[in-house]
Parts: C-alpha cells; sequence; structure tokens
C-alpha cells in the first residue's frame, strides 16, 4: 500500500473535519461548473477556484490546497489550451492558496497588500508549509482595473471579514462577482483570529459586495448563487450588530446578551470547528465591547 504524507493526512483530517456533517460532502468532492463563455469554477478540494480564458491566458482566482490542485490544473487544461497568466488570491488561506506551486511558475500573482505579511504569521496551515506557497507579487491596495484579452476584471480589495487581506474580483461584463471566504453559502460567518478578521469590518465588506449589480455570486466554499443569497448573510451580520450593540452599551455579559437574543433563523449552518453562531456571537460581543 503506498504511504501517504503526513502534510497530505492533515490536510484530508482538515477537509473530512469540514465537510464531515454535511452528509455528501460536498464542499470536498471536486467539481466543475461552467458559467458559459469561457468561465468555469471549481468547487471543493479546497476553497472554490475560478478559471476565465481570456485571448490572452486563464485568469485563475484561488488555486485550492496544495493536494487539489493538480486535479484543478488537468481541469483548467481540458477547459483551455491557454497557460495561466494571472492568479488572484482572494485572502491568505492556504486552502485558497497553496496549489499555485502545482502550476508553471510564469504567472503574475495578485493579492490584497497585507496578503505578504499574512504569510508570514505561522509556518504551516491545513498540513501545507508556507514556503510551498508562491507570495503575490502584485499587491492591491485600491480598487484596481486591468484588462486582459478583451476581459475587463476588477479587483477590490474590501474593508476586511474573514480576514484582513479580503479581496473580490468583479467581471462587470458577465455581472459576476468572486467573494471569497466573506462568503460561504448556507454557513455562518467565521473572523480568523489569526488574520485580523473582524465581524465589525464585515458589515461593511458585506455592504460593499452587496452594492454591485451581480447576477451571481461565487462563494469562498459552498455553491454559486446570486445577491438574494449574499443578502441572507448580510442581514444576519446586520441584525446581529444592531441586536448586541445596546446589550454591550447596558453593560451585559456576553452570556447575558446571547441569552437575550431574538434574531429570526435565517437557515445559516456551522463549519465544524470553524464557525457557528455562538462564535459569531462572541466574535461580534468582543469587538463591540473594545471598540
Amino acid at each position: 500500500m503506498p504511504k501517504i504524507g503526513s502534510r497530505k493526512v492533515h490536510a484530508l483530517l482538515f477537509l473530512f473535519a469540514f465537510t464531515g456533517c454535511h452528509g455528501d460532502g460536498a464542499l470536498l468532492r471536486f467539481r466543475s461548473v461552467s458559467l458559459g463563455d469561457g468561465l468555469s469554477v471549481y468547487l471543493g478540494a479546497g476553497g472554490n477556484s475560478v478559471a476565465l480564458d481570456t485571448n490572452d491566458g486563464v485568469m485563475l482566482v484561488d488555486t485550492k490546497l496544495l493536494w487539489g490542485a493538480t486535479e484543478l490544473r488537468h481541469a483548467i487544461a481540458r477547459q483551455s489550451p491557454s497557460p495561466v497568466r494571472l492568479v488572484v488570491y482572494t485572502h491568505y488561506h492556504l486552502d485558497h492558496a497553496s496549489g499555485t506551486a502545482a502550476f508553471p511558475r510564469r504567472a503574475r500573482v495578485a493579492a490584497h497588500r497585507n496578503v505578504a505579511a499574512d504569510l508570514t504569521k505561522f509556518t504551516s496551515q491545513f498540513g501545507v508549509n508556507v514556503t510551498d506557497t508562491v507570495p503575490p507579487d502584485l499587491l492591491i491596495d485600491a480598487v484596481t482595473p486591468l484588462s486582459m484579452g478583451g476581459e475587463e476584471i476588477v479587483l477590490v480589495p474590501t474593508p476586511g471579514g474573514h480576514t484582513n487581506g479580503d479581496l473580490a474580483i468583479w467581471l462587470p461584463a458577465r455581472r459576476v462577482l468572486v467573494v471569497g471566504d466573506l462568503w460561504s453559502n448556507g454557513y455562518f460567518p467565521h473572523a480568523d483570529p489569526n488574520g485580523s478578521g473582524s465581524f465589525l469590518r464585515w458589515v461593511d465588506s458585506i455592504d460593499q459586495l452587496a452594492a454591485f449589480p451581480a447576477a451571481r455570486v461565487i462563494p469562498g466554499h459552498g455553491e454559486v448563487g446570486g445577491p438574494a443569497d449574499l443578502t441572507q448573510l448580510k442581514n444576519y451580520l446586520h441584525n446581529l450588530r444592531d441586536a448586541l450593540t445596546p446589550l454591550v452599551k447596558a453593560g451585559f455579559s456576553e452570556q447575558e446578551a446571547a441569552a437575550s437574543l431574538d434574531l429570526a433563523d435565517l437557515g445559516l449552518r456551522p463549519l465544524p470547528f470553524l464557525s457557528s453562531h455562538e462564535g459569531a456571537v462572541h466574535g461580534m460581543y468582543d469587538e463591540l465591547l473594545h471598540q
């Protein structure tokens, strides 16, 4: 029986934990979804990836875990004979960014300016060494329109939320918005303390994203959705902030505030070990208390 390296075991254990409570393991299974005219989404095996085939090569948003990137590379090659010319990271987490090493190193790599520093904060994640990750060489700190093979691509740095380096990608001609882990379809939000995540800044980011006239929204995890699905998370974050703010000002403890909340069930569900309603309450309460 072939041996499996310990880093791959760690990555697989994470992914099975990540998906284990959802029956069919949809977040783990690698699948492709065509949005037509050279635009494809590759779900599972890490974060969702998006490939746009242009006359000047392929733009690839997020490259999955290193262990899922080989399958991603083969899938993109079936979509287009063109090389990947531009890679964009939506944030620094290695389930989105470590797979770049599986591609020929001739692409530029764009990311929010904070991602370069975020990648120095740890040595490994999800069983992958940071030294295996290709760092960004195009750092974005303002809305940046690009033209690639006749396609307009807009890189949009946000105030953050999931991390302090969350970047969205807007394809105006297609009315497609790629948002990374600022929205995982159907799941509670998780603000990563190691990446300076913030639920309060997330409110500002979700308002920024919801203002785009998108027809389709591509999340960091889960199925492709639309603006109504993004509004689900927007409502949750606004309601949570607005409900907790007067309770914090009145001196309620976190436990008292949590017990007093009467939020409508918005249909969100937890990701094991990562996100939950309780975790969001704790994070938002703590930020309001110390702002």
